[in-house]
């Protein structure tokens, strides 16, 4: 409790009300009493409880509200920055006891009007705060690791991703090609003619015995061989390009060699692999040709395969019946002539579409 008609400095000094009330207490035929004189500041207690004292005017909360709000408005307030957080207002003597508190350290960011911007605190004027310290370097922070997110393009339908780009010019093998099959259709024709053309059933037989010959078949088996690899390479790199110009095809460019040796697969395999080199360069309007070599391709077969069960592996000195072995000759060597021709003209007509849609000219 303050003695009667005493003030702290700092209380009179922050409160001009009281300061005046004072000084009209001590002197109150002064000037700055005015001319009420002490009616301005009565000294005596007005009737009722106890009056009103100087005293009790200092340390009323009215008193001591109009010195906190003067100190309010005077005083530096301070932030500080908590990661991504903003901590504050704070006075001095707050940001004092955050530092002994260890919550704030001499790198901590601040800011005030002052200082217009976040600052290290060391480089404020609160870097009294620290004392006589030294200032210990930062603690070097790490880069965050970056969250990378994984892109997933959607699947193109309509134009798949080429599996290779790889390309072959296949303009020169296809027309080789193209010979060598009518080459092997024109090998099948000959002993059709000359069978048709003998007049008297021994001179038919005779012929059939001229191309039963061991020397005529392994020449012509060179022929048919040699027409197979071409064949077979030619589908390899015709699937390659396709593979370039429509992406991945139900057969791979090895499948659609392989696929014409393995059992029950070859039943529809190497006409699937045709059948997507056509849709590749030649398109899906116009499919006749494509059915008609695999039409062929069939019937030859199964008329080679009907005539072995009919007339035996030998040849026509050991067949029983030489009349029906001339006409099953007849009929498989003319399925096999429809079927190189055939094939031949679909290699044609693929491999023209194909140099077109490569580009090449």
């Amino acid at each position: 409790m303050l003695a009667p008609g005493a003030v702290t400095p700092a209380l009179g000094r922050e409160n001009p009300f009281a300061q005046r009330l004072l000084q009209c207490s001590r002197h109150p035929h002064s000037s700055t009493c005015g001319r009420g004189g002490l009616r301005a500041c009565p000294r005596r207690k007005p009737k009722g409880a106890g009056g009103l004292s100087v005293q009790r005017l200092l340390n009323s909360p009215i008193s001591r509200q109009g010195s906190f709000d003067v100190d309010s408005e005077t005083a530096t307030k301070w932030f500080y920055s908590a990661g991504n957080d903003r901590k504050g207002p704070f006075s001095r003597d707050q940001i004092s006891a955050l530092l002994s508190a260890g919550v704030l350290n001499a790198h901590s960011r601040v800011w005030s009007e002052a200082t217009t911007e976040w600052t290290p605190l060391f480089r404020t004027e609160l870097r009294s705060l620290l004392g006589g310290r030294d200032i210990a370097p930062p603690e070097i922070e790490l880069p965050a690791a970056e969250t990378t997110t994984t892109f997933v393009a959607p699947a193109k339908l309509a134009q798949p991703a080429p599996a290779s780009t790889r390309t072959y010019d296949n303009r020169l093998l296809g027309t080789v090609l193209y010979w060598a099959l009518n080459l092997n259709a024109f090998i099948q024709v000959i002993p059709v003619a000359a069978i048709l053309k003998g007049k008297k059933f021994q001179d038919k037989v005779d012929i059939v015995r001229l191309f039963e010959n061991e020397s005529v078949v392994n020449a012509f088996g060179l022929v048919f061989v040699a027409t197979i690899l071409l064949f077979l390479i030619w589908c390899y790199r015709a699937t390659t390009n396709a593979f370039r110009v429509a992406g991945p095809q139900s057969v791979t460019p090895w499948g659609a060699v392989y696929w014409n040796f393995v059992p029950v697969a070859w039943f529809w395999k190497p006409y699937e692999a045709m059948r997507n080199l056509h849709r590749a360069f030649v398109g899906t309007d116009d499919q006749r040709l494509l059915m008609q070599w695999w039409g062929a391709w069939w019937g030859s077969l199964a008329i080679a395969v009907l005539s072995m069960t009919m007339q035996g592996p030998g040849g026509i000195d050991q067949a029983a019946n030489a009349e029906q072995y001339l006409f099953w000759t007849l009929a498989v060597c003319a399925a096999d002539a429809a079927s190189f021709y055939l094939a031949g003209r679909l290699v044609r007509q693929l491999s023209k579409a194909e140099a077109d849609k490569m580009g090449v000219a």
